[in-house]
């Protein structure tokens, strides 16, 4: 199952940052789908004051980060590192929360003001 919500609902977002927010649900749906085995994925896009907010929530298995970033740093997990270059060259980060048996939550948090 998958839930999605956009606030405000006619956000107008610059194509070239709509991309990079595509992109990096993308690789969080799909490692969410292969490695976690999750019954909800949740995405959310919103302005908060001059940020726009990207959020991928699962109930899936979770991993520990600390350990799957040490694993990218040597290059044998490029997904993390893909979504957080995105974000950096879009001017943004991503924060990852997650934990064993409960589920990721992937944030990737970008300078926005709407039109």
């Amino acid at each position: 199952h998958e839930k999605i919500t956009v606030n405000p609902a006619e956000i107008q977002i610059p194509s070239e940052l709509a991309i990079v927010c595509f992109r990096i649900t993308q690789e969080a749906v799909t490692n969410a789908v292969r490695h976690a085995a999750p019954n909800l994925i949740e995405i959310e896009l919103r302005q908060q004051d001059d940020e726009l907010h990207l959020v991928i929530r699962d109930d899936g298995r979770g991993f520990d980060v600390d350990a799957a970033l040490n694993r990218a740093s040597m290059g044998t997990s490029l997904g993390l590192i893909s979504m957080q270059e995105r974000a950096s060259l879009a001017g943004g980060r991503v924060e990852l929360e997650s934990a064993l048996l409960q589920g990721t939550t992937i944030r990737a948090l970008f300078p926005f003001t709407a039109r």
